[in-house]
């Protein structure tokens, strides 16, 4: 790959559905990778939605919605930290002061509040996900359970209750990772039924109708339906030929998956997605953060954004 450009004093970088990238800088300020000229000042944070920019002034307050050259704002004590877009809502947390748990505020597309409720673990197709100490349950928007089962009904490791660490969204299934036993559990959310589980360890993406997995120095792609294996590639060899020691953090996109190290310098792994054979090999002076935030593949180019607040931009 070769690099480009380079721009810095920046925080944090993120792509919009309309594919523009944008990024905070040091000065508070938004602006776009692709336009001259600040778009926002003042800025806590922000969050690109299909229709516009959510953006906050502090970190609990008032949040804004900037669509087009309409300004739409939501008042109250909310988190711009914990907002989220979900298919046909947005959703955000807010300040109860009746109680020491935040709301979940369920908002349509024109910042109009429809509801609140006990925070919830993850939604789809309108439907929400949540947990007590020993079940799993399912409601919709107006709060009406739809199904409820006991982590002993998924599992019976599952007997001292699910430890989340994350979930992943696939058409009707939701995949759910547990830390007890490192095992992944694909469900379906209008039915509540059990149709995989399978362990793994490490983090792993979804992308179209495959599931990728990086755990022991090993890539691996998986049929999100059944749970099976479709293919796997020992990324071992690369500790010796580039030192490069995976973290397990990567991205995934239609040709490439971007495979991550946290070191110093900060080292990115390119490989061909359709075949998970080695393709390319990027290194920086600075490390790369871990998480998915700092790194993007958008038009042929590679946005990578290192601990020390430069974004480096390469092409292919």
């Amino acid at each position: 790959m070769i690099k480009k450009n380079e721009i810095r004093d920046v925080e944090r970088i993120e792509i919009c559905p309309k594919d523009e990238i944008y990024c905070k800088n040091k000065e508070k300020q938004i602006f776009s990778i692709t336009h001259d000229g600040v778009l926002l000042e003042d800025i806590y944070d922000f969050k690109l939605v299909e229709n516009g920019i959510i953006y906050s002034h502090h970190e609990i307050g008032d949040l804004f919605l900037l669509d087009g050259n309409k300004n739409h704002v939501l008042y109250g004590n909310f988190f711009i930290d914990y907002f989220k877009e979900l298919n046909q809502f947005y959703v955000v947390a807010r300040i109860n002061d009746d109680s020491p748990m935040n709301d979940a505020v369920i908002v349509d597309k024109n910042f109009k509040e429809i509801s609140s409720f006990i925070t919830f673990i993850v939604e789809s197709n309108s439907l929400f996900l949540s947990t007590t100490m020993d079940s799993l349950f399912c409601f919709d928007l107006h709060q009406e359970k739809s199904w409820e089962i006991n982590f002993k009904e998924i599992d019976a490791m599952l007997d001292e209750g699910f430890n989340t660490v994350d979930f992943y969204k696939f058409k009707n299934n939701i995949i759910l990772q547990n830390y007890k036993g490192d095992y992944f559990y694909c469900i379906d959310i209008l039915s509540g039924n059990l149709l995989w589980k399978k362990k793994l360890l490490g983090r792993i993406n979804v992308f179209q109708n495959f599931l990728y997995s990086i755990s022991n120095d090993i890539l691996s792609e998986i049929d999100i339906e059944t749970g099976e294996i479709i293919k796997q590639e020992d990324i071992y060899p690369l500790i010796e030929s580039h030192n490069f020691h995976s973290t397990g953090e990567h991205k995934v996109y239609d040709d490439y998956i971007f495979c991550m190290s946290a070191s110093k310098p900060g080292k990115v792994a390119v490989f061909e997605r359709s075949t998970l054979k080695f393709r390319d090999f990027v290194q920086i002076e600075k490390s790369i953060p871990i998480g998915q935030k700092n790194l993007i593949w958008q038009n042929h180019k590679l946005y990578i954004l290192d601990i020390s607040g430069t974004l480096h931009i390469y092409e292919m």
